[in-house]
C-alpha cells in the first residue's frame, strides 16, 4: 500500500521536470522567433503562418520562378534570332558585295555602299545579341538555379518539420484514446467494488438469531465470509491493475502531447524561416527583373541610332547615283569600235584541187555550187531593194510605223547586208577555184583580202572571212543617226496587247502594198557601181589586179519577193553581177522622187487595169497612199494583194483601199 504513493509522487515528479524543459525550450523558441522579425518579413509571415499559408506562399514563388525561368527561355530565343539575322544580314551583304564587283557606274557604286551597309548593320545586330546574352540571360539564368537550389532546401526543412508534426498527432491521438479507456476500465471496477461492499453489510443485519438456527446461520456466515474475501481479493487485485494502466496511459498521453507541441513550434519555426527565406528569394528575383527590363531598355534604345547612322552613309552614294551618265558610259561602250565579225565560209570538197577529183566533175560540181550562189544572191538583193524602199518611206513618213519597226527594218538590212557579203565571199571562192582549174588568173575581188584560210589538228582546211569594219561602222551609224531604238517602245512591242500589234501589222501591210504600187508604176535604171578600196591583209595574198566588165542587173521583180529557190540546173540566163553591194553610194541613200523617174526624167505611164470595183461604204484615207471612198465610186483595180488591200487610181488619184469595202464588177460603168 506504501509503494503506489510513491510511484505516484515520482511520476509527477518527472512530468514537472519534463513540462519545465518544454517550457524552457518553448520559451527559446519564441524569443528566436521575435528575434526573426524584421521589416523584410513582417508580412510574409503575418500573411503565410498556417500550412494553408505557406503553401500558398509556395505556389506564388513558384509561378514567379517559373515566369523568370520562361523569360530567360524566351530572351534566349531573341538572342538566337538575332544572331540568326545578323548572320544572314552579313551573307547577303557578302553576296551583293561579289555581285558588284565587277560593275561599274554610279548606280552599282551605290548597291555597293548598300551592301556595306548591310555588313554593319550585321555587325550591330551581332553585337546586340551578345549583349542581350551577357547582361540579361546568363546573370538570369544563374539566379534562377542558385533559388532553385535554396528554395528546394527551404521546402525541404518546412517538409519534414509538417511530417514530424503529423506523426507526434497521430501519435497523441492514438495515446489519448487508450488513455480514455484504461480510465473507463478503472472506474467500472471502482464502481463494482462498493456494490460488493454494500451488499455484505446488509447480509450481516437483516438475519435475527434463533436457537434452533444459530449453528445454521453460523456456518452460512462463514460460508458468506470466505466467498466475499475471495471475490474482494480479487476485484483489488484488477483495481489496482486498472489504477496502474490509468496512470501509465496518462503519463505517455500526457508526454505525447508535448512531444507533439515541441514538433508544433519546430514546424511553426521552420515555416517563419522559410517564409522570411522565400521573400528574401522573391525580393532578389524582382529587383533583378527590374534590372534586367532596364538594361533591356537601354540596349534596344542604342540599337536605332547605329541603325539610323549606318543608314545615313547611302544617303549620298544613292543621291549621286545618275542612270543618264551610266547610260553615256555604256552607249561609250557601244560606240567603241567591234572587232572584224568572223563568217566561216562552206570549203567544198570539189573547191580543193589537191584532192583526188575527175576533172570534169570537179568542174560540174563547181558549176552548180556557183549557180546555187549566183540565185541566193539575186534573191538578196530584191529583197534588199524591197526592204530599203520601206526604210526610206519610214523615214520620210513620220507617221509610218513605230521605233520598234524602225529597229526591225534595220536590223534586217544589216542581216542582209551582212548576207550578201558571206555570199560574195563564197562566190569568190568558187569562181577562184574554176579560175585556177581552168588555169586562168584569180579575179580581183575587194573581199580576197579578208579571208583567211587556216587548219585545224586534222588537216581540214576552214575558210574564214572577217567581215570588214566600214560595212559594221555604216550599220552602227544608219542605227544611230535614224533608228535609235526606245526601251519603251520595244516594251510595248514585247509586252504589248494585241491592238498595238494588229496596228503594226497593218501598218507593214500597207507600207508593202504601197511599194507594189510603185514597182506596178514605176521601173528603175540599172545603177553602174564600184567597189571601195580596202586595206590589203597578209592573211591571203592578192593576185594581179584586173579590172572587172560592169555588169547589167535586170529589172528586178517585185521589191518584196519573197519566192523559193530555183533549180540548180545552171540554165539561168542572168549574167554575173560585180560586186555592186558594196558601192560607195548607198541604195538607201536615193530620194524617191529621184526613183520614180527615168533616165531621160519622165514619169512612166501607170500600169494597165485589171479591172474595175464599186465602193459599197465610206472609207477615210488614214495615210497618204490611201484612197477616200464614198459609196457609189468607181475605181480601176490595178493589183489585188493576198493581204486584204488593193490598189488602184480613182479620179486621178492613185493608192490603195481596202477589198473588204468594195465589189467587183465585171462591165464599166
Amino acid at each position: 500500500g506504501h509503494a503506489a504513493p510513491e510511484d505516484a509522487a515520482m511520476n509527477r515528479e518527472n512530468v514537472s521536470n519534463k513540462i519545465a524543459a518544454g517550457m524552457d525550450r518553448w520559451q527559446n523558441t519564441l524569443e528566436d522567433m521575435i528575434n526573426l522579425r524584421s521589416s523584410n518579413n513582417q508580412v510574409f509571415k503575418d500573411n503565410y503562418w498556417a500550412q494553408n499559408g505557406f503553401d500558398e506562399l509556395r505556389r506564388y514563388v513558384k509561378q514567379g520562378s517559373d515566369f523568370s525561368k520562361e523569360l530567360a527561355a524566351i530572351l534566349q530565343e531573341r538572342v538566337e534570332a538575332e544572331n540568326y539575322y545578323s548572320k544572314c544580314l552579313a551573307k547577303l551583304g557578302t553576296k551583293l558585295s561579289k555581285a558588284c564587283k565587277e560593275s561599274v557606274g554610279s548606280c552599282a557604286e551605290a548597291w555597293k555602299h548598300v551592301a556595306i551597309e548591310m555588313e554593319k548593320r550585321a555587325e550591330i545586330h551581332r553585337s546586340y545579341s551578345s549583349a542581350l546574352a551577357d547582361e540579361l540571360v546568363k546573370p538570369m539564368k544563374h539566379v534562377i538555379d542558385n533559388q532553385l537550389k535554396l528554395r528546394k532546401k527551404i521546402e525541404g526543412n518546412v517538409d519534414k518539420t509538417t511530417r514530424t508534426l503529423t506523426e507526434w498527432r497521430t501519435a497523441e491521438a492514438k495515446s489519448k484514446k487508450q488513455s480514455h479507456a484504461a480510465a473507463r476500465e478503472n472506474e467500472k471496477l471502482q464502481d463494482a467494488t462498493l456494490e460488493i461492499r454494500g451488499i455484505s453489510r446488509s447480509s450481516s443485519v437483516g438475519h435475527i438469531p434463533h436457537a434452533h438456527s444459530i449453528l445454521s446461520a453460523a456456518r452460512a456466515e462463514r460460508l458468506n465470509n470466505a466467498t466475499s474475501e475471495r471475490d474482494a481479493a480479487k476485484l483489488k487485485v484488477k483495481k489496482r491493475k486498472t489504477e496502474d494502466a490509468v496512470k501509465k496511459t496518462e503519463v505517455e498521453y500526457y508526454n505525447v502531447c508535448v512531444q507533439a507541441e515541441r514538433a508544433r513550434l519546430e514546424w511553426e519555426s521552420s515555416v517563419v524561416k522559410g517564409a522570411g527565406m522565400l521573400e528574401s528569394l522573391e525580393e532578389e528575383r524582382l529587383a533583378q527583373l527590374k534590372t534586367c527590363a532596364d538594361c533591356y531598355l537601354q540596349l534596344t534604345a542604342a540599337v536605332p541610332p547605329q541603325l539610323a547612322e549606318t543608314t545615313n552613309l547611302l544617303v549620298g552614294p544613292i543621291k549621286n547615283a545618275n542612270a543618264n551618265m551610266d547610260m553615256r558610259v555604256v552607249r561609250g561602250v557601244r560606240s567603241v569600235p567591234a572587232g572584224a565579225s568572223e563568217q566561216l565560209l562552206p570549203d567544198f570538197y570539189c573547191e580543193h584541187t589537191t584532192l583526188a577529183m575527175n576533172r570534169e566533175r570537179r568542174k560540174q560540181a563547181l558549176l552548180k555550187i556557183l549557180q546555187l550562189v549566183k540565185q541566193d544572191i539575186d534573191r538578196e538583193r530584191k529583197s534588199k531593194q524591197g526592204l530599203e524602199k520601206l526604210s526610206m518611206a519610214i523615214k520620210q513618213t513620220p507617221t509610218f510605223g513605230t521605233d520598234d519597226s524602225q529597229q526591225n527594218v534595220a536590223d534586217k538590212l544589216y542581216h542582209m547586208r551582212s548576207m550578201l557579203t558571206y555570199l560574195e565571199a563564197v562566190r569568190y571562192k568558187i569562181t577562184s577555184s574554176l579560175n585556177e582549174l581552168d588555169s586562168r588568173p584569180t579575179p580581183q575581188h575587194p573581199l580576197a583580202s579578208h579571208i583567211q584560210i587556216i587548219r585545224d589538228k586534222q588537216g581540214q582546211q576552214h575558210s574564214i572571212l572577217k567581215v570588214p569594219p566600214w560595212l559594221q561602222a555604216d550599220y552602227q551609224s544608219e542605227v544611230n543617226k535614224n533608228l535609235q531604238p526606245n526601251y519603251t517602245a520595244l516594251t510595248k512591242s514585247v509586252n504589248g496587247g494585241g491592238e498595238e500589234r494588229e496596228r503594226r501589222d497593218s501598218i507593214m501591210s500597207r507600207a508593202s502594198s504601197k511599194l507594189r504600187i510603185e514597182h506596178l508604176s514605176f521601173r528603175r535604171n540599172t545603177e553602174h557601181k564600184s567597189a571601195p578600196a580596202t586595206p590589203v591583209c597578209s592573211e591571203l595574198p592578192t593576185p594581179p589586179i584586173k579590172t572587172p566588165t560592169p555588169e547589167v542587173l535586170p529589172p528586178p521583180e517585185s521589191p518584196l519577193d519573197w519566192s523559193e529557190r530555183g533549180a540548180g540546173d545552171g540554165l539561168s540566163n542572168q549574167q554575173d553581177s560585180d560586186f555592186d553591194e558594196f558601192s560607195s553610194q548607198s541604195d538607201s541613200s536615193t530620194d524617191l522622187t529621184d526613183m520614180m523617174k527615168n533616165e531621160n526624167g519622165e514619169v512612166p505611164a501607170p500600169a494597165q487595169s485589171i479591172g474595175k470595183c464599186r465602193a459599197l461604204y465610206t472609207y477615210e484615207a488614214r495615210l497618204n497612199d490611201e484612197l477616200t471612198l464614198s459609196p457609189g465610186d468607181i475605181i480601176n483595180i490595178h493589183e489585188k494583194q493576198d493581204d486584204g488591200w488593193w490598189s488602184g487610181d480613182l479620179n486621178g488619184s492613185f493608192g490603195i483601199f481596202p477589198s473588204s469595202y468594195v465589189e467587183e464588177i465585171t462591165t464599166c460603168i
